[in-house]
């Protein structure tokens, strides 16, 4: 069982290597989204959210599809703490 599971780890570091300049680009993008999400926010306009809240739900959901479901464990727990995050 141990050795299917680092069998898979090493798959999702593997498609992480492979596809590290669009993972990096879309990590500064999504970042660029939620800063300017969050000074609408600041001057206290509601769409301010909406863009917050894409800008942080985008990156764990599109970085699933390039690496796959295999490391699904963890960037479901990134995108529940992004949730949580969120809703408070």
């Amino acid at each position: 069982g141990l050795g299917k599971i680092m069998s898979g780890a090493s798959d999702v570091i593997k498609k992480q290597y492979e596809n590290r300049t669009i993972i990096v680009l879309l990590a500064v993008v999504c970042a660029i989204i939620c800063f300017y999400g969050a000074m609408q926010m600041r001057n206290r306009k509601m769409m301010g959210y909406n863009i917050y809240v894409a800008g942080e739900m985008i990156y764990p959901l599109i970085n699933m599809v390039l690496i796959g479901f295999g490391g699904f464990g963890a960037y479901f727990s990134n995108h529940i703490c992004s949730s949580l995050f969120i809703t408070t």
